[in-house]
């Protein structure tokens, strides 16, 4: 499992949930990205998108048999609407 929870410090809130310690009970890798040395990623050029200096992807989804993206539905972070926006 690979996380990184953008605003808030992703090893705090992996602990604070459980999950590091669910990783161990289970037997399975949990990856703070945040953590990722500039080795650990891959840069894809921007070909026909929007990034204009193209992107960036984690190894470690190179290697995975399969993955899943959740998305995190919240509100705004000021104003407390909820839009129906999805943050990935």
């Amino acid at each position: 499992m690979a996380e990184r929870s953008g605003m808030e410090d992703t090893q705090e809130v992996l602990e604070e949930m459980g999950v590091l310690a669910l990783s161990k009970e289970l037997g399975f890798n949990a990856v703070v990205l945040d953590y990722v040395d500039n080795d650990g990623w891959v840069k894809f050029d921007r070909g026909k998108t929007h990034w204009l200096n193209g992107f960036y992807k984690a190894k470690v989804f190179s290697y995975a048999d399969k993955i899943v993206q959740t998305c995190c539905l919240k509100t705004h972070r000021f104003g407390g609407h909820f839009t129906l926006s999805l943050k990935n």
